[in-house]
């Protein structure tokens, strides 16, 4: 389908009907189109209030991760942007006021905007993290893996914006340990190791242009006690330095130092499942 010059927004949810609204409000009028995929039968009022803000709802089998997903809602589109957002985020008006300015930017593909730590009733950083999800769709080069969704890569050039996209996650797992424990430990890791552990072909792929995982899931799967600690420091001082995270201070090291514990603990968890899929291959 031929693309035409505008920005479709893309939302993927899961029964989400206590904080989507905010989100639908702040992509109406900023972009042109509005797609909402449900991941599976909706169980509450989700699908209802996206139908107030767009015709474009549509249900598809449960997946269980958004990333599954997006590729889905790309097929969808007709325009030549794609604006991806979460359920529980939303545009700062200036970015609302000014996303369509954005894109007549000649050579540039792809924007990247703050994306601050939330606690519960306002923003506490200003420059950190960031989060890229306004790109030229014919420059998206996506590989559905759980995670690679939170930034869309692109193969062109990409922008720095000092503009706003507000988090407001229910369960926060930046703020304080028990959010972080529940919602990534528990819930995440595990998945997440599981998946690192499929083949390769089990995953869609949009635009990618290799034909296996990014070397450093492939060294990681073959060898993630070995490389563990090595990762897991890397991620650390990625996010500290590389990224920003030490201009916030202590909410930085606090959001990089779970990081850490995280790469380690999934490491584990990696290696635990590669034992188990070793029993059930040697009991057949």
């Amino acid at each position: 389908m031929k693309t035409q010059k505008g920005i479709s927004g893309i939302i993927v949810v899961h029964n989400e009907d206590g904080i989507i609204e905010e989100a639908l409000v702040s992509l109406k009028g900023a972009v042109d189109e509005i797609i909402v995929i449900h991941d599976g039968p909706c169980s509450d009022n989700t699908v209802k209030i996206a139908k107030k803000y767009t015709k474009k709802v549509y249900i598809t089998k449960h997946k269980g991760r958004s990333a599954f997903n997006f590729i889905t809602a790309l097929g969808k589109t007709k325009y030549d942007w794609i604006f991806k957002l979460d359920a529980d985020e939303s545009l700062s008006e200036d970015l609302r006021k000014n996303v369509k300015k954005l894109i007549q930017e000649k050579n540039i593909d792809a924007f990247s905007f703050i994306h601050p730590l939330w606690n519960g009733k306002r923003a506490f950083t200003k420059t950190w993290p960031r989060k890229s999800v306004l790109v030229r769709k014919s420059k998206i080069s996506y590989l559905a893996f759980p995670g690679f969704d939170a930034n869309i890569s692109t193969t062109g050039n990409e922008k720095r914006t000092n503009y706003v996209i507000y988090h407001k996650p229910v369960k926060n797992q930046d703020v304080g340990w028990k959010g972080f424990k529940e919602k990534v430990i528990n819930r995440y890791a595990p998945s997440q190791a599981r998946f690192l552990l499929k083949d390769f072909k089990e995953f869609e792929t949009y635009q990618y242009p290799g034909k296996d995982f990014p070397l450093r899931i492939r060294i990681r799967r073959h060898f993630p006690i070995f490389t563990n600690f090595a990762f897991s420091i890397l991620a650390f001082f990625k996010q500290m330095f590389f990224e920003g995270a030490w201009r916030e201070g202590l909410a930085g090291f606090n959001v990089a130092a779970k990081t850490l514990v995280y790469n380690i603990y999934l490491g584990f968890l990696i290696q635990e499942e590669k034992w188990k899929q070793k029993r059930e291959a040697s009991s057949k």
